[in-house]
């Protein structure tokens, strides 16, 4: 009989071998002991190397008891996750469980609940990273959302809290699992952060992820093209080649975030996308910054923002739905001083957007700008309908055009970058081909580099 978990973490484990937590050897290339499993309640764990980089993994096993969380099972992980805290390991958690094991009741439940916290605590301090092998459900995918990275694969993983037995039974609804939380649901709400078309480049995935969140990605993996969809040429000439992974790609677009290589360290990146709702910051694009600068700020990933964006979305039904609660979020976490964080203005600054993102008040180490940059309260035609208009109905038609093209010059000159440079706001005005000079000089001069 095959053991998926084995087969996993032989996948992904140097040689294939795995300290068990008892502090024995295990030989994932050899045949299990007949009783392995029932001994380790269905979840195999311990420490391992990975490309090198000394890990805590686990993989639970769906052919026993359905991978289901029992008291042995979740202790197991609660003394694996406790011990990567404590000795400052990233965790890597293979995960394909239909959630706590109903037989053993509420005991098992709290235990669960405990798990999750100590998940919670060690992201704190180390890196995680969850993969979705199968149908995750109940308290094994909350345990799964801790991750900084969540990896899916298609047509394979689903995620969610009820499967869709229990919602038949309470809502008469007939739902596959792919319909109730597969790969298309959740990277499309943000949850999962990376979506992969095979078990090999999943595990190809998390071996460049566990790379980078050393901070320092390997060569072999900046070169490999595995870089996810192109996030503009800002992006792409700035960084070492080939070595931009996006997060998120398919949520929230009119902003990409994800980690680089600079001078072969790793940094994050959050970028304004234009081709997208002109580049405003909608709820659910407040929501993908302030996850992505979390995980910046707590794992101490030196950031860069590339600012081009009109301000957060002007419109009623984002007010209803709490766009200053949700965006002042994003700025609050944006703010932190966890890591070390450089603004790189390259458009649009209006309002909200340069506020929160590109202020020198709020954290930025240091703020660049492109001379196309332009930096103001609100944007041209925005001024024109709130401060022209009714000056401009009263004028004849050869004079209002001369006084918007008056106005309009004069208002420009406001929004210059080279105003902010004298101002203060603004370090320093460069050329988009400085960029990678500029950024390598800031993050050195903050010992990031």
């Amino acid at each position: 009989m095959s053991i998926p978990s084995v087969g996993w973490l032989l996948g992904i484990a140097d040689y294939g071998k795995l300290q068990d937590l008892d502090g024995a050897v295990l030989d994932l290339n050899q045949p299990l002991p007949p009783d392995a499993m029932a001994r380790y309640d269905g979840v195999v764990a311990g420490l391992a190397r990975v490309r090198g980089t000394e890990a805590a993994l686990f993989a639970q096993e769906p052919t026993y008891k359905g991978g289901s969380m029992g008291l042995g099972h979740t202790k197991r992980l609660e003394k694996l996750v406790s011990v990567a805290a404590e000795e400052k390991l990233p965790i890597i958690g293979f995960f394909d469980s239909g959630g706590v094991r109903v037989q053993e009741g509420g005991h098992s439940l709290e235990e669960a609940s405990a798990l999750v916290g100590q998940l919670i605590k060690a992201r704190a301090a180390v890196p995680v990273i969850s993969v979705v092998m199968g149908a995750v459900s109940g308290a094994a995918a909350y345990a799964a959302y801790m991750g900084d990275a969540v990896v899916m694969i298609k047509g394979t993983s689903s995620l969610f809290v009820w499967g869709p037995g229990v919602a038949k039974a309470e809502t008469n609804r007939e739902v596959s699992a792919e319909q109730l939380g597969g790969w298309e649901v959740q990277s499309s709400n943000g949850t999962a952060t990376h979506v992969v078309e095979n078990e090999a480049e999943c595990l190809e995935t998390v071996r460049q992820l566990l790379s980078y969140y050393g901070m320092k990605g390997s060569r072999y993996l900046a070169e490999s093209g595995r870089t996810g969809r192109k996030a503009g040429g800002t992006i792409e000439g700035t960084f070492d080649a080939g070595s931009f992974v996006e997060f998120r790609s398919l949520y929230a677009k009119s902003v990409v975030t994800g980690l680089a290589l600079l001078e072969g360290r790793t940094v994050g990146v959050i970028a304004s996308n234009k081709e997208v709702l002109r580049g405003f910051l909608d709820i659910e694009a407040c929501r993908k910054i302030t996850r992505f600068a979390s995980m910046c700020n707590t794992l101490r990933i030196p950031l860069v923002t590339f600012l081009d964006c009109p301000g957060v979305y002007p419109a009623p039904e984002q007010e209803k739905a709490g766009l200053i609660r949700v965006s002042g979020e994003a700025m609050t976490e944006y703010a932190s001083p966890g890591c070390p964080k450089v603004a790189v203005i390259t458009g649009d600054a209006y309002g909200g957007a340069f506020v929160g993102f590109a202020s020198k008040a709020l954290g930025s180490k240091k703020v660049f700008a492109y001379p196309s940059a332009r930096i103001s309260v609100l944007s041209l035609p925005a001024y024109s309908e709130i401060f022209l208009k009714r000056k401009l109905e009263q004028l004849k038609e050869v004079d209002r055009r001369a006084e918007l093209d008056r106005s309009s010059k004069e208002f420009l000159k406001l929004m210059d970058p080279s105003r902010g440079v004298k101002e203060g706001y603004v370090d320093e005005v460069i050329e988009p081909s400085q960029t990678r000079a500029k950024l390598v000089e800031a993050f050195r001069a903050a010992g990031a580099l």
